[in-house]
């Protein structure tokens, strides 16, 4: 499947007339791993497959190879509020500038990091349905504590890597420009204030 996800990206590329270069930009990555993954040489991650078909418009089976179709017809309209709205567009900002990254210490942690948030989240909502439980090998009452000494393990892989680079990376130095990734920015900005807002209940802030 990896070899026909590099020559689809390949192909789609290169029917569109665009250079590595700028689909690249477009896509949020460096032209080196664009490369690399166009010659299949490194697997992206689920975000930039996401993206990729959105840019080339086919659907993600089309990309993958799973399918000859390369758009849906049976699309389902969009129906998130625009509070889930501004969550999703977070993801998708920082995820956008984690991809741009060389260094994948920093964004494996990341990653690994939401992945154990929205697990706990998805624990929860099974908790209400108890025949899912033969589904995971973490019991129900403790779940969450062993999620939560996971998060804070790579919460601390985050901060050493942050203190030790002072973010100085060459694909972060734009990460707080409010030039680009319009409206990705705005979302991204307007949901760490609604966050700061939900820490106040909690720990007055100075």
């Amino acid at each position: 499947m990896a070899k026909l996800f590099a020559g689809m990206l390949l192909q789609l590329r290169q029917e569109s007339g665009v250079s590595q270069r700028d689909a690249a930009a477009a896509l949020g990555i460096s032209q080196s791993l664009l490369s690399h993954y166009e010659k299949g040489s490194r697997e992206p991650r689920l975000d930039f497959l996401i993206r990729a078909a959105s840019y080339y418009h086919v659907t993600t089976d089309f990309l993958l190879g799973c399918s000859p179709e390369r758009t849906r017809s049976d699309r389902q309209p969009d129906v998130l509020s625009e509070k889930n709205r501004v969550l999703v567009e977070t993801m998708r900002f920082i995820l956008t500038h984690l991809e741009a990254d060389d260094d994948p210490v920093f964004s494996e942690a990341a990653v690994r990091y939401i992945s154990l948030a929205m697990y706990k989240i998805c624990r929860y909502l099974c908790l209400a349905v108890p025949a899912t439980a033969e589904h995971f090998a973490a019991d129900a009452q403790c779940f969450s504590e062993y999620a939560d000494a996971a998060m804070k393990r790579e919460e601390i892989t985050m901060k050493r890597w942050s203190l030790r680079r002072g973010m100085s990376a060459p694909s972060l130095s734009n990460l707080w420009n409010s030039d680009l990734s319009e409206p990705m920015y705005h979302a991204a900005v307007n949901m760490l204030h609604r966050c700061e807002g939900l820490m106040r209940d909690c720990i007055p802030l100075a």
